[in-house]
C-alpha cells in the first residue's frame, strides 16, 4: 500500500467551531444494526450510493442526510466537517468479532464516537475514551450532551485522537512486526 493512501488518516480538515453533524459510516450489511436507532433525527449516512439500502434509510430516518461514497484512498474525508460519529451494532456473535475500526477512524479525525456498549467497542484499551449507548434513548442523550457542550466535545475528540495516535500507529506497529519477524 502506498504511503499516499495513509495521508487520509489525518486530522479533520474543518475548524472545530464549524463542525456540525453526526455521521454514521456503514454499508448495507448494517441495515439490521440500525433498527435500534430507527427514526433518530439529523444523522448523516456516509458512503452513499443509490440502492435499496439507502431507500430503506430514507424511510426509516426521515431527517437524514447522505454523503456520497468516496474512493478508498480518500474515504476518510467522509468524516471531515462532522462533530461526532456513532457506531451502532446489533448484539450478535458475528458483530462481536468485528474490529474497533470506527473508533480508530473517529480518533484520526479528532471527533468523539458514541458506540454500542459491546465488543469490539467496549474493550480495556479504549473504554475510557468512547461514549456508550445501548438503545435509542441512550444514543439521543449522548448526542444531545455533546451538541450542548462544545468544550466537552472538543476535549473528548482530542483525547481520543491522542489515544489513537499513541496506541494504534500503523508505522510503529509495522516496525514491531518487522522486528519480530527478523528476530526469528
Amino acid at each position: 500500500v502506498s504511503q499516499s493512501r495513509y495521508k487520509q488518516f489525518t486530522d479533520n480538515k474543518v475548524e472545530f467551531q464549524k463542525r456540525k453533524g453526526v455521521v454514521y459510516a456503514g454499508e448495507c450489511s448494517h441495515m439490521e444494526d440500525l433498527n435500534i436507532i430507527k427514526g433518530m433525527d439529523d444523522i448523516t449516512f456516509a458512503g452513499y450510493s443509490m440502492n435499496s439500502y439507502y431507500i430503506d434509510i430514507s424511510r426509516n430516518f426521515p431527517n437524514r442526510k447522505f454523503i456520497n461514497r468516496l474512493p478508498l484512498d480518500s474515504y476518510m474525508d467522509l468524516y471531515n466537517g462532522m462533530s461526532m460519529s456513532i457506531a451502532q451494532l446489533q448484539f450478535n456473535p458475528f458483530n462481536e468479532c468485528k474490529s474497533n475500526l470506527k473508533t480508530l477512524e473517529s480518533g484520526c479525525k479528532g471527533i468523539p464516537i458514541i458506540c454500542r456498549g459491546m465488543s469490539p467497542y467496549l474493550n480495556d484499551k479504549d473504554k475510557d475514551l468512547v461514549l456508550y449507548a445501548n438503545n435509542k434513548n441512550d444514543f439521543e442523550y449522548q448526542i444531545s450532551k455533546l451538541k450542548k457542550d462544545a468544550i466537552m466535545r472538543k476535549e473528548i475528540g482530542i483525547k481520543l485522537q491522542d489515544h489513537i495516535k499513541n496506541n494504534y500507529n500503523m508505522y510503529k506497529i509495522n516496525e514491531l512486526r518487522k522486528q519480530s519477524i527478523e528476530s526469528l
